[in-house]
This record gives C-alpha cells, structure tokens and sequence, in this order.
C-alpha cells in the first residue's frame, strides 16, 4: 500500500524522522507504519503519530450546525480510534 511503501522510503532515507500520518483510517495506517518501522530496525513510538485533527473540525462542525453557531466557537474533544465503532465525540452541557 501507498503508506507502508512510503514508510519504507522514509525508514531509509531519513529514520529519525518523526512521522505524522493522516491517512484513513489512522488507527490502521499508523500501525501499519510501526510494523514497516520495527523491521526497519528504527521504530521510535516518540515519533510516530496519529494525527485527528480532522475528526475534531467534523465534530465542531456538526454540533455548531445544530446549535446555530459557527465552528470555531464550538470545542468538541474527540476520543477513540477513527472508525465508526471506535470513535466518540464528548459532548457535554
């Protein structure tokens, strides 16, 4: 796949690097990218990160919509691994 291949690459050309992966769905490409690290021989669980930024933007979102208010007013944490059964949003009063 496109991230384990670039994961490779970037194992060989620059392994102290520190990694942020986007890639859907996070909780599997980051996982997939710590396997390719480990047996590259340079995994650093300091640098690889999950990044889910985006799911807190489509909660914010959301819940704004619905509160009739613009989403930069609204902060809604999100928790979980990004997929349906692992995800949750905190809402609260």
């Amino acid at each position: 796949g496109i991230v384990r291949n670039l994961v490779e690459q970037i194992a060989v050309t620059c392994p102290k690097a520190c990694i942020g992966i986007i890639t859907n769905p996070v909780n599997t490409t980051v996982a997939i990218a710590a396997e390719v690290l480990k047996k590259a021989g340079v995994y650093d669980k300091n640098k690889l990160f999950g990044v889910t930024t985006l799911d807190i933007i489509r909660s914010n979102t959301f819940v704004a919509e619905l509160k009739g208010k613009q989403p930069q007013d609204i902060n809604v944490p999100v928790i979980g691994g990004h997929s349906g059964v692992t995800i949750l949003p905190l809402l609260s009063q």
